[in-house]
């Protein structure tokens, strides 16, 4: 699989390896690019004497662009592609996560009841209690 990216005054053949292989984005030059592979083309590559040289999986990318020249009927809109960047980072450990790669939001009532005071801390939970009191207080005729 190859990545070419074209600019002004350069053209880049980034190769990616069999890690980056398996991954739906691509970063070079902090840029990232959208590289699925319903999107890749099949390419031939000849020499001078006209003998192919070998044939590759290829996007090309104009630099700093978000759609690639050849978009092979793929939504590269830009809420669709923000939605797969956050969907990546939810799939992925070092997305919205703690520090042992479980999701900070969980099922189970005593890891949310956790998270949430470490996101608000003692001033939130005391807030929260005041306003509980103020609307369940006149229900039950306490006030």
């Amino acid at each position: 699989m190859m990545v070419i990216i074209v600019g002004d005054n350069r053209v880049e053949y980034c190769t990616l390896t069999r890690k980056q292989e398996g991954l739906h984005f691509f970063k070079t030059r902090n840029q990232l690019y959208k590289v699925f592979p319903d999107g890749l083309k099949r390419t031939r590559i000849f020499d001078y004497d006209g003998l192919e040289i070998k044939n590759e999986e290829v996007i090309i990318f104009r630099e700093n662009d978000t759609h690639p020249y050849d978009e092979c009927d793929i939504d590269y809109s830009m809420d669709r592609l923000l939605g797969d960047v956050d969907r990546h980072k939810m799939m992925r450990a070092n997305g919205w996560t703690k520090g042992n790669g479980k999701i900070w939001f969980s099922n189970t009532a005593t890891n949310l009841a956790s998270a949430i005071f470490k996101k608000v801390g003692w001033p939130g939970v005391i807030v929260g209690l005041v306003v509980l009191y103020a609307f369940v207080a006149p229900m039950l005729g306490l006030a």
